[in-house]
């Protein structure tokens, strides 16, 4: 609410640099009655009102959609605000039109009695869309819908605004907490309209872009992925039935249809091996040219250098220690960039087979974000996975993309 408050009392610039411009624009047409002056108005305070609109949209938007769960506690501080908020929503109003006012005046009403709305409309409503939310946002819709269709771009964004600081004090006095559905219509419906006037009068396009640009960059980061439910499709199950030697054509097209289910399987691993290394920055800095890298001395200055050879416990880190640490080597041969590596591992799971018949092999498609547990894993030991099932038709192998690997205490 306090950022709120901050662009709401903003807005109100809007308002001031609209009455200097009348009072331009009076003057003007003292000397001409041939000037359009109320066109012109109309164009400046649709131009000045997008982006301080657009920030106020934006910040409706995030707090529904990134904190769902966001529980407004009825403080001394939360009513001021509010009260300050409502106030100098009132003030941004340009001449407020009478449906307007009828709308917000009905709208304290069905605020207050909308639970007994809903209890009326549930006998012909199905019950999870007949609640209090539902009946205040069709209500809503009902005014603003049509108004943003017939309304100026200026007077629609004052009257959303206005509303929202009333739904909210509203919504907080009468029922205890904030709106659910409202923050994100009204958020939607003014970014409508901000485009449809952007792209109108050729005003902040530019932020219009960034803040829709930065708004879906934060939702994507924020938002919880939900992990995929894991299937109860065992491996004995799926070798039976998907795996046997003289499948027919029918039969493979019916196994394909596994893909894509999230399975957890035991084996014993085989093999583990890279199977793709990326380092970015490792190839930008050898891209550079040689005069360059040599007297900026990059890859040292953003990687590290070979440390002792002592601590190394295998023959090859310790050839590649000794190597890499002489003194006549130039100093960009003695450091690497290798704490921007990503790799993708290849681990060989040997399954258990059938009674009389051989046993199949599991390929595991490991990403950098397990590394340390892959590097962890010998030859024989017995792991268990949670992954993707890729399909094994025409392969070999039956792949998984692995969500999440570790030892298999039960074995």
């Amino acid at each position: 609410p306090m950022m709120l408050l901050a662009v709401t009392l903003s807005t109100r610039e809007v308002k001031r640099k609209e009455s200097r411009y009348k009072v331009w624009s009076n003057i003007f047409s003292l000397f001409s009655d041939y000037l359009n002056t109320q066109h012109q108005e109309r164009c400046f305070s649709s131009k000045q009102c997008v982006s301080p609109f657009l920030i106020f949209h934006c910040l409706l938007l995030l707090h529904p959609l990134v904190y769902p769960d966001l529980v407004f506690k009825t403080s001394l501080s939360l009513i001021v605000v509010l009260i300050v908020g409502s106030a100098a929503s009132i003030s941004v109003l340009h001449k407020p039109s009478s449906s307007f006012l009828l709308f917000m005046i009905s709208n304290i009403l069905v605020t207050w009695q909308a639970d007994q709305l809903a209890a009326l409309l549930a006998p012909h409503v199905p019950a999870p869309y007949c609640s209090a939310d539902t009946v205040l946002l069709m209500w809503q819709v009902g005014y603003f819908v049509p108004a943003v269709l017939l309304k100026c771009g200026r007077e629609m964004q004052a009257e959303l605004q206005t509303f929202f600081w009333e739904d909210l004090t509203l919504r907080i006095i009468l029922m205890g907490r904030a709106a659910s559905y409202t923050p994100i219509f009204i958020g939607s419906l003014g970014l409508c309209s901000l485009c449809c006037m952007a792209i109108k009068y050729k005003s902040s396009r530019t932020s219009l872009i960034l803040c829709l640009v930065m708004l879906l960059s934060v939702l994507t980061v924020t938002r919880p992925v939900k992990p995929a439910t894991v299937s109860q499709l065992s491996w004995s199950d799926y070798q039976t039935s998907c795996l046997a030697d003289k499948l027919t054509a029918g039969e493979q097209a019916t196994c394909h249809h596994f893909t894509g289910l999230t399975v957890q399987w035991s084996g014993v691993v085989d093999r583990v091996r890279i199977l793709q290394r990326r380092n970015h920055v490792e190839w930008m800095v050898d891209n550079l040219p040689e005069v360059v890298r040599r007297r900026t001395d990059l890859k040292c200055l953003l990687g590290d250098q070979f440390g002792s050879c002592e601590s190394k416990t295998s023959q090859a880190a310790k050839l590649l220690c000794k190597t890499r640490t002489q003194q006549e080597l130039e100093e960009e041969q003695k450091c690497h960039l290798e704490r921007f590596s990503e790799y993708q591992y290849q681990v060989l799971l040997a399954m258990p087979g059938p009674l009389f018949g051989k046993g199949r092999t599991v390929e595991l498609v490991v990403g950098d974000e397990l590394r340390h547990t892959v590097l962890a894993i010998k030859t024989g030991q017995t792991v268990r996975t949670v992954g993707k099932l890729v399909s094994g038709v025409g392969r070999e192998e039956v792949q998984i993309n692995v969500r999440d690997i570790s030892l298999d205490l039960l074995q």
